[in-house]
């Protein structure tokens, strides 16, 4: 065998791997559009948490109450459900990312919440 004939299999098996570690890379970077993460109400001193694993929190840092936890995901493009178990009872909001924004609404209204951009 030639050094030549050695290239072309050794050319290929890095192409493959090439391009197996990118689709890992960007399957694995999605980060669900940009919703994971800390989310700043824009009236209030209220934070909204999403985390990786479909759950998060709502949290208020000038309040002593515990956070307000949920389980989230996704029900369309840019729009998620949230599922919040509140005073025995499950609430579900709706999530809409628009633009930088997040907008939640419940029945009484719609929040809007801008992420930080050191997050």
């Amino acid at each position: 065998m030639t050094n030549n004939s050695l290239r072309k299999p050794a050319r290929v098996l890095a192409a493959v791997a090439g391009i197996m570690l990118l689709l890992l890379v960007f399957s694995c970077n999605k980060s669900s559009s940009g919703l994971v993460g800390k989310w700043y109400n824009v009236k209030v001193p209220e934070i909204v948490e999403f985390k990786q694993d479909g759950t998060g929190s709502f949290s208020y840092p000038n309040n002593q109450n515990p956070p307000l936890v949920f389980n989230w995901k996704k029900a369309a493009d840019n729009s998620y459900s949230i599922d919040v178990t509140y005073m025995g009872g499950k609430r579900t909001l709706t999530g809409k990312l628009e633009g930088k924004s997040l907008n939640i609404e419940s029945n009484v209204g719609i929040e809007v919440y801008n992420k930080k951009a050191a997050d």
